[in-house]
């Protein structure tokens, strides 16, 4: 078996059909430029050639999966903080320059504390997973800010009927938190009659606030999470809207939930 190192890359021509194809590629290529050219050094400059190519594509996947990690949730695979920290910023940058407006949504997942310490992490995390199949009818992604908190920005033509967003959330949640719980592997020494509510309808608090020309980043942020903590503190299951009116004083108005069974698919 013939072999050359070049740049700390090794060619094996007779065992990986990928690499002879590209080194006969070369051979035919610098056979064109360089007539008459023997074939031992038209061999050993086409591998020459090759190893540098792979040795750059290789750097370049490593580079996609580096820059994938970075904006990935290695847990749900959803979009992570800091990439959605990034398309905020553009975000708020957009409709500066566009004068539109735009809304955030956050939400996290109701006793999910309670869940983590009676049931253990293992079932948190299929809870965890589970939030990357809930339906919206939006092409924004969802993002997983840590934790059991997520969040989710609207274009501007999504954000006129938040209510039906909203309930879609936390439908599809209930959904699909009782799915978790026919796989028996799941809760395996719990019998199913005995499995509690909160775990066949898993619940989620949603907070919502309107990005206003001239809010900072910063203040559109705290508005989400007050409204987060509006719905937490009066019942969970709910979603609420926020805007701020003061530096101290916020407006909450609790979202409708709606009847949308009926457009939910899984």
């Amino acid at each position: 078996m013939s072999e050359n190192t070049d740049n700390n890359l090794k060619i094996k021509t007779s065992s990986n059909p990928k690499i002879q194809k590209m080194v006969d590629m070369q051979e035919d290529l610098i056979r064109k430029k360089i007539p008459g050219i023997d074939d031992k050094t038209l061999n050993q400059f086409a591998r020459s050639v090759t190893a540098k190519e792979l040795k750059l594509e290789k750097r370049a996947e490593e580079i996609t999966e580096a820059k994938k990690k970075s904006e990935f949730d290695s847990l749900t695979g959803l979009h992570n903080h800091e990439w959605f920290t990034e398309q905020l910023e553009m975000r708020i940058a957009e409709a500066k320059r566009t004068n539109k407006t735009f809304k955030i949504i956050g939400f996290d997942i109701d006793h999910f504390k309670w869940i983590n310490d009676t049931y253990g992490h293992g079932i948190g995390d299929e809870v965890l997973k589970s939030i990357k199949s809930i339906l919206t009818r939006t092409e924004e992604p969802i993002c997983r800010d840590g934790g059991e908190e997520f969040k989710q920005i609207l274009d501007a033509e999504n954000t006129f009927d938040t209510e039906t967003l909203t309930s879609r959330l936390m439908e599809s949640m209930e959904n699909l938190s009782a799915k978790i719980l026919e796989n028996k592997k799941t809760l395996p020494n719990i019998p199913n009659p005995e499995i509690p509510e909160i775990l066949r309808k898993t619940t989620l608090s949603i907070g919502v606030a309107e990005y206003i020309p001239g809010i900072s980043k910063e203040d559109l942020l705290e508005t989400v999470d007050k409204a987060q903590y509006h719905a937490k503190q009066n019942g969970r299951n709910r979603a609420v809207f926020a805007e701020k009116i003061s530096p101290d004083d916020y407006n909450f108005q609790e979202l409708q939930r709606k009847p949308v069974s009926q457009n939910i698919t899984q």
